[in-house]
């Protein structure tokens, strides 16, 4: 690099519901044993680089921690209680003027990529009353300071249940479609909660015969 130093790579993996005995390296310390289930490629990075033994979680739940691990900011002051768990929801990040992490890393000249569950809104901007188009994200994890996103707008939690990269849904097959479920079909119209709520679902032609069919 021209007699410059080389910058080091950053990778930060955020895991939701994780303990440290999950983690193979760690599990062996605190109990001598060999791990249940093996993670090799996590024990490698713990052995070859720095690790931390007194951290903590910002927040008990995921979408605020998320907030602070992206801002820098405790949690209170995204003013939402209970995180945000709508893909369309303001994050409140721009609107308070808060900065992000991967905006601070690209003005120290790095080029910065997101992968995974987004699970903190503004995946979509759109005006009050009106539908989201989810074939095409307009905001989400490029918008906050990423050069490359390979994202799920909220992860298992909330439809979307389709993949994105750089805002463009991402076909699992070629006949994919992207399908709007009522409570019937997604089996909440059973459950003792949300009993009336539907989804936005990618799934295969033939799957969506076989739901027409219900």
């Amino acid at each position: 690099m021209n007699g410059q130093e080389k910058k080091p790579n950053i990778v930060v993996i955020m895991a939701d519901d994780i303990g440290m005995g999950d983690i193979g390296y760690y599990s062996k310390i605190r109990t001598g044993k060999t791990p249940v289930v093996p993670t090799p490629n996590l024990d490698k990075i713990a052995k070859e680089s720095m690790r931390f033994s007194d951290a903590h979680s910002p927040a008990p739940l995921c979408a605020p921690t998320r907030f602070s691990m992206l801002t820098g900011n405790y949690t209170y002051r995204n003013k939402r209680s209970f995180g945000v768990w709508t893909p369309d929801a303001d994050a409140l990040i721009d609107s308070n003027n808060f900065t992000t992490v991967a905006r601070i890393a690209k003005s120290g000249g790095y080029t910065t990529a997101f992968f995974g569950k987004w699970g903190l809104g503004g995946s979509w901007i759109k005006e009050k009353g009106t539908k989201v188009d989810f074939s095409e994200e307009n905001a989400g994890a490029l918008t906050y300071g990423f050069d490359y996103a390979l994202e799920l707008p909220e992860g298992l939690q909330n439809e979307p249940y389709a993949f994105y990269e750089n805002q463009k849904w991402m076909k699992l097959k070629p006949n994919s479609v992207l399908k709007d479920l009522d409570a019937v079909q997604t089996g909440y119209a059973y459950a003792k909660k949300h009993k009336t709520r539907g989804v936005v679902l990618e799934i295969l032609i033939g799957i969506l015969q076989m739901l027409d069919s219900f």
